[in-house]
């Protein structure tokens, strides 16, 4: 009768330190897999602002040879332009942090667009195609 107990009292601990294992493990993925989706929505917030920078330069590089515009209208737009790029990181980092889980908002290692091209930067071999 001991024998039988101390076998079911062992099967009891041992079923409890492995779920609570696979808890672990199965969290564990969870904030892996977390990290990679947020270098991969990174990467395409990087992406996206090369696209935006190369369409800017285009469109200076047009009105300076169309001679339809001025030296200050063509300053003007240069400014608004980086303006406009500046605010459009800051408000795409804020977004994507905001959108975060409520258990994950601790998680993010930036909260600027600079500090989020720095950690972009770190990890960016988990991200490249491979």
């Amino acid at each position: 009768m001991e024998n039988t107990l101390i076998f079911a009292f062992g099967a009891l601990v041992g079923v409890i330190i492995y779920r609570a294992l696979v808890v672990l493990r199965l969290a564990s993925i969870g904030i892996g897999m977390f990290k990679l989706t947020e270098l991969n929505c990174l990467q395409l917030l990087a992406l996206t602002i090369e696209d935006a920078s190369f369409v800017k330069e285009t469109k200076h590089r047009i009105m300076e040879r169309t001679n339809s515009f001025t030296d200050a209208q063509i300053e003007v737009t240069k400014i608004v332009d980086e303006q406009l790029l500046g605010t459009w990181k800051e408000k795409s980092i804020k977004k994507l942090l905001s959108r975060y889980p409520q258990g994950m908002q601790d998680v993010a290692q930036y909260n600027d667009w600079p500090t989020g091209m720095a950690w972009l930067n770190l990890n960016v071999e988990k991200v490249l195609d491979k």
